[in-house]
């Protein structure tokens, strides 16, 4: 056997361990890499509602001035530690724990914080009204671009073309 059939062997057996999106082969110390890391996102959720139940247990009932030496000793900001007990007493996040701990694999804290918001947010339906008047965007924009008055215009003139074009289709789909 040639070194060439060798290579083309060995070659076979690296397909095994080809990422199938991309077809990149990855080395055995990235296959590794990747084992470690999922394994400790999968925890990562686990620890935050863990770390949020410890604050609670530790500083809840406190008066502010505890908290702020509690936090200042722990080397974490107040607003922090406020994010970790949000997650742990959300009712959405305890029932996954809970019930479906897999579904907490590989979640950080803002998928954490993402997952306890979904559920706040109410039902999309056509008769909602948006949460920002639209006055307040245009001014939003207006006050970003109010001294690059090109950019501005090209804002105005593309959303023109996108409101004729929505008429447009409106009109086609009534007839």
């Amino acid at each position: 056997m040639s070194i060439e059939d060798n290579k083309k062997i060995k070659d076979i057996e690296d397909i095994k361990q080809l990422d199938n999106t991309s077809g990149i082969l990855l080395s055995p110390k990235s296959n590794e890499a990747i084992k470690l890391i999922k394994t400790k996102l999968r925890k990562t959720a686990q620890t935050i509602i863990e770390i949020g139940e410890l604050l609670i247990e530790a500083i809840d009932n406190e008066p502010a001035d505890y908290k702020k030496e509690f936090y200042k000793q722990l080397g974490m900001s107040e607003r922090s530690g406020q994010r970790y007990m949000q997650i742990a007493r959300s009712e959405v996040i305890q029932k996954l724990k809970n019930g479906e701990p897999k579904q907490l694999d590989n979640m950080t804290m803002t998928d954490l914080l993402h997952k306890i918001n979904d559920k706040k947010k109410p039902a999309t339906n056509s008769d909602e009204k948006p949460r920002i008047k639209p006055s307040k965007r245009a001014e939003s924009i207006y006050n970003r671009y109010k001294n690059e008055p090109e950019i501005l215009k090209e804002i105005i003139t593309k959303l023109q073309d996108m409101l004729e074009k929505q008429q447009k289709d409106i009109v086609i789909d009534a007839q």
